[in-house]
């Protein structure tokens, strides 16, 4: 060979040399994708003799293969929960007069339907008396316009200027009925019930 071709020659194994350097380099530093390995199971062609069926069947058997799971939504079952309260609360409203004599506020009122509720354990009618002047008494009370009778012993007054909050323990009549506050001021000056309500206590 002559020291020409020589040169070139060896020119030429030393780009090739180095360009193998690189690659292994290169692609050694890479990051490396992690992937599930999939295995397909063929099975061995009937031309390979029983000894190479028999290794290439020892040989996937020892192959692993990699299970993924995503993970669900977690599905919270249904839960029932008691009825945990004790006390209802029914507004009625409020409202002012300057009558000596009960008179009824229509607009304030409610129906109560006692078969809405667990067993009644006691009702109460409860408002803030307000007397503004402080002239005479304020009177409030509840009546049952349904049956046309007051509601027993739901009377509260109030003597004195300012506000007062005032509640009497009641007994409600059985059914759907129309509870109305009735209200008077002795001496004819403005009196006012405010935040009228039933409240109900359950067993």
């Amino acid at each position: 060979m002559s020291p020409r071709n020589l040169i070139i020659f060896s020119f030429l194994l030393l780009i090739t040399v180095n360009v193998v350097l690189l690659d292994l380099i290169v692609f050694s530093r890479l990051p490396q994708r992690q992937e599930a390995a999939v295995v397909t199971l063929v099975a061995p062609p009937d031309t390979c003799p029983l000894s190479c069926r028999s290794v290439i069947s020892e040989e996937l058997a020892k192959q692993k293969t990699e299970v993924i799971f995503q993970p669900q939504a977690k599905i919270s079952p249904a839960v029932s929960f008691p009825l945990s309260a004790k006390e209802y609360y029914i507004p009625l409203g409020s409202g002012v007069t300057k009558s000596s004599d009960y008179e009824e506020l229509t607009s304030v009122e409610a129906y109560v339907d006692t078969k809405n509720y667990p067993p009644i354990a006691q009702a109460y009618f409860g408002t803030h008396l307000r007397n503004p002047t402080g002239n005479g008494m304020v009177y409030a009370k509840l009546y049952n316009a349904t049956d046309k009778h007051d509601v027993w012993f739901s009377d509260v007054s109030f003597e004195g200027g300012g506000t007062l909050q005032r509640e009497a323990k009641i007994t409600l009549d059985p059914g759907r009925k129309l509870y109305r506050v009735m209200i008077k001021s002795t001496l004819r000056y403005d009196g006012y019930v405010d935040n009228a309500r039933i409240r109900i206590v359950t067993q």
